[in-house]
């Protein structure tokens, strides 16, 4: 019997969402009343100065209703992925207060374990082992894969991320080790990608003295794999850099591959360094989730009904036929037609992508099936991806 454990949500569309919500601002009326969305129930994140390394998990849905937000010098903040590994969403009706770390970044490898990816970020793929098990590939759209003797090709990419990180993921893992070449080199694993956080204040962001927001990729193993870096969005009426509460001269930074920045009030931001692979954006786009996001999931894998919002870790057992199809199903997409990647990855060996286009024209939602192959015996991701340019 085909086993099939649905683990993190990793099916998501990766949308150009090209609408600018302006509110009839102008960049002088910072003082407008604007509610992004939390509504206080988690009440106030208040970590205070040199208090080390707190911890939260992140909700089911990814959202933090805060009151108000503070972390203070010296401290950092990291997160727990939930169950669906969504990216963290950092909603406060009041101020945020950023003096210390927040950190989304993705784990380093660890032998032949990959690094795990930050929150909506992804996997590093587990390096060989001897006796013919091969390295496995990194996860995520554009993951690392182990094909050259170079290891830039077996890091993870994030060029999938669109400049309004609407909507926002995080990198892609590394590849493992080169043990596929001949002769094999050491087995390394890769890095894990880096997370997605969006922070939103309806009054107003602040990084002060050493205050910086990371996501950053988690570092390989031997021959294998950088994990990508991730995505951070910041929205509120007003974005700056603040003197210390000790008086001190600030120095803030934010570092990711994909940066955006929503505020009414733009002029503090220039002196917060903003540090991207990609790009960073700036506009005012005032508003955490539209009012309509496009979907693409799998529903079927191999027979096997995937509930909603997750993906599949799938065991094809020994004696099946590796060839296999999965249904894909598209929903809320403008256009004819729409253009989508099924990607497999198994935990050890290489991974396979798979393009198909799904007919719009056929209703909403609109399915197509795909052939993909499975390997036996070996626990193997199925995520489904598109770009809309």
């Amino acid at each position: 019997m085909k086993q099939f454990h649905p683990t993190y949500k990793r099916t998501l569309a990766i949308l150009a969402f090209v609408a600018s919500l302006l509110l009839g601002l102008s960049t002088a009326s910072a003082q407008v009343t604007i509610n992004l969305g939390s509504d206080g129930s988690y009440g106030a994140i208040n970590i205070p100065d040199s208090s080390g390394i707190t911890t939260l998990n992140v909700p089911a849905d990814g959202v933090f209703n805060c009151t108000s937000i503070t972390v203070g010098r010296f401290s950092t903040l990291k997160f727990v992925k939930n169950a669906l590994n969504t990216p963290v969403y950092l909603l406060a009706s009041g101020d945020v207060l950023i003096e210390g770390l927040v950190d989304v970044s993705g784990e380093s490898a660890s032998g032949v374990l990959g690094g795990a990816g930050g929150p909506g970020g992804f996997d590093g793929g587990n390096g060989g082992f001897t006796g013919g098990i091969t390295a496995g590939d990194g996860h995520g759209p554009e993951g690392g894969v182990d094909t050259t003797a170079d290891t830039a090709d077996r890091a993870g990419g994030n060029s999938y991320m669109t400049p309004l990180l609407i909507p926002i993921i995080g990198g892609s893992g590394g590849s493992g080790g080169d043990n596929r070449l001949t002769p094999p080199a050491s087995f390394g694993a890769g890095g894990g990608g880096g997370g997605a956080i969006v922070v939103a204040s309806n009054t107003k962001i602040e990084l002060a003295c050493n205050g910086s927001i990371r996501a950053n990729g988690g570092s390989r193993g031997s021959n294998g794999g950088l994990g990508a870096r991730g995505a951070v969005r910041l929205i509120a009426p007003s974005i700056n850099e603040v003197t210390c509460s000790t008086g001190a001269a600030s120095g803030t930074s934010v570092v990711a591959g994909q940066i955006r920045v929503d505020a009414i009030d733009k002029t503090g931001i220039p002196a917060i360094s903003l540090s991207s692979s990609l790009g960073t954006s700036i506009g005012t786009a005032m508003f955490v989730f539209p009012p309509t996001v496009p979907t693409l999931r799998l529903t079927t894998v191999a027979g096997n009904v995937v509930p909603p919002g997750a993906d599949a870790f799938f065991v094809l057992p020994a004696g099946s036929p590796t060839n296999q199809n999965v249904v894909v199903e598209a929903m809320d997409f403008d256009g004819a037609s729409l253009d989508i990647e099924v990607q497999v990855v198994p935990e050890n060996g290489a991974s396979s992508v798979v393009q198909a286009t799904v007919n719009l024209a056929a209703g909403n939602p609109a399915t197509v099936t795909v052939p993909v192959t499975i390997p036996v015996n070996t626990g193997t991701r199925i995520c489904v991806w598109t770009r809309r340019p």
